[in-house]
């Protein structure tokens, strides 16, 4: 069974939540499950426990990876279970003393622009770390961080590729990350019967590898939408050729589609929404639908 989790937000919506909860009652039912999250990016300053994860593992990966793994119970390396992985860096305080003002806020505010790590890792017969570092961002002191962390990080690295401006990082994404998923998302299918994979912001879908869902959950505060993945697979296709296939939007296949089912997302306090049990029981008639698609009963 294969189930993708997106969000119609383009911040957090609760993907992880939903896409844990999941993962943690297929291996309740004696499912081997494997997390997927094809793309992800985490800021070094703002999502500091991550980056501190980071460093321990000497790896660059979501902590969104860190915790469905261990939700699912699954045996896998972060780096397969999460085969794209930026970071972003806040810009120095340095530009605003020399007053570069509209610099300071693109790079506070624009994700691309202050993406200084790229990890893109394929796996073939062996597995291979590619990372692409923006040399003019971290060399040139645009932005705040800690050479420790990079260097920590970068002692994963097998290949390591040199890049001056945020279009050559983009061009490098762009040359690696399709050949990077989609080689992860076949280990990961050949070593598992369940697969549980969370999208990336808001994208309709982070990769054309993972439209091969029986079922996708579509998550915003308060509700989370069932579909039924071929007729979202065929949405999101629909909206590609048009579009093209990363600027397409959940909230434009919504228009095309009808929901199996509608769950309540409740809010959660923090201790909560950490607590299985709670979680679990707050979703219980979502897990029970996920139960009775995975043993064949449908909706």
């Amino acid at each position: 069974m294969r189930i993708l989790v997106v969000g119609l937000l383009s911040r957090p919506s609760g993907k992880t939540l939903v896409a844990a909860a999941v993962a943690r009652r297929l291996a309740e039912l004696g499912h081997s499950v494997a997390p997927f999250k094809p793309i992800s990016v985490h800021d070094w300053y703002r999502d500091y426990d991550t980056s501190l994860q980071n460093v321990e593992e000497g790896l660059a990966f979501s902590g969104d990876v860190a915790a469905l793994i261990e939700a699912a119970g699954a045996n896998l390396p972060y780096e397969v279970a999460n085969p794209v992985h930026g970071v972003t860096f806040p810009p120095s305080p340095l530009m605003l003393r020399h007053k570069m003002i509209a610099r300071y806020h693109l790079y506070l505010e624009d994700p691309a622009a202050s993406t200084a790590l790229l990890r893109l890792t394929l796996r073939g017969r062996v597995e291979m770390n590619v990372y692409a570092v923006n040399r003019a961002l971290l060399d040139g002191g645009l932005l705040y961080h800690d050479p420790d962390y990079v260097s920590r990080v970068l002692a994963s690295a097998h290949v390591l590729i040199d890049v001056y401006s945020s279009k050559q990082m983009a061009r490098a994404l762009q040359l690696y990350a399709p050949a990077s998923i989609g080689s992860c998302y076949s280990y990961v299918k050949r070593r598992s019967d369940a697969v549980v994979v969370e999208g990336f912001r808001d994208l309709a879908a982070p990769s054309g590898h993972v439209l091969d869902a029986d079922v996708v959950l579509a998550v915003a505060p308060g509700t989370v939408m069932a579909f039924d993945g071929r007729s979202y697979a065929k949405a999101v296709s629909l909206y590609s050729g048009v579009k093209g296939a990363l600027d397409v939007r959940v909230q434009d296949v919504l228009e095309l589609l009808t929901p199996l089912k509608a769950f309540s997302l409740p809010p959660m306090s923090a201790s909560d929404a950490s607590d299985p049990s709670k979680v679990a029981t707050r979703l219980e008639p979502l897990l029970s639908f996920i139960e009775r698609a995975a043993r064949g009963g449908g909706a």
